[in-house]
Order: structure tokens, then sequence, then C-alpha cells
């Protein structure tokens, strides 16, 4: 398993988390559910607004494939009215993962 993940800061006092969730809810989820190999998403709030986005991947592969999260960095810093800079990206291998039924 990989995993996608973008870091950002958001204003704690503003609604722009809640805007976010939206927007990934009708948008970009339903997106990344057809893509091959996505195996799910967590997005991460702090009070102190800094954010984390976690995207799942069946692989590597999939993970560097998927073009959809690589633009995603760039649409949360359009939307956010956010310089690009602030956000990071990165790809990580997953070698443990738990999820008990």
């Amino acid at each position: 398993m990989h995993a996608q993940v973008i870091r950002f800061k958001l204003n704690p006092w503003s609604t722009e988390a809640g805007e976010l969730q939206t927007h990934l809810d009708t948008t970009v989820l339903p997106e990344l559910r057809n893509r091959i190999g996505y195996e799910g998403s967590y997005f991460l709030d702090e009070p102190s607004g800094l954010c984390i986005l976690i995207c799942l991947w069946e692989n590597e592969e999939c993970a560097l494939a998927s073009e959809r999260v690589k633009s995603l960095a760039n649409e949360i810093a359009r939307l956010l009215g956010t310089p690009e800079e602030t956000l990071t990206e990165s790809t990580y291998d997953v070698p443990l993962a738990d999820h008990p039924a």
C-alpha cells in the first residue's frame, strides 16, 4: 500500500475546513473512487488549522499514476487562496496498516 499525503494550513477561525470537506466529498472523492487501486482517504483537521489529506493506493504504480491527487494540491491552494508553496506533497510506502473489522 502507498499513501499520498498533502499537508497545508488553514485559518483556524474560518469556515475553510468545512468548505474544503464539502468539495472533497462532492467532487474529489467520487473521482478518486473510480481510479484503479484507490483504497480510501482521510482528511485530518487540527484545531490549530493544520490539515492533512491522505489518499491510500494499492501500490506505488497506482499512487504515481493518479494525476488527480497531484492536481489536488493546486486545487486546494486555489480554493483557499493559499500560495502553493504552503502546501507539501509526499508519497509514502505503508508497510503496516491495521483495519480491524
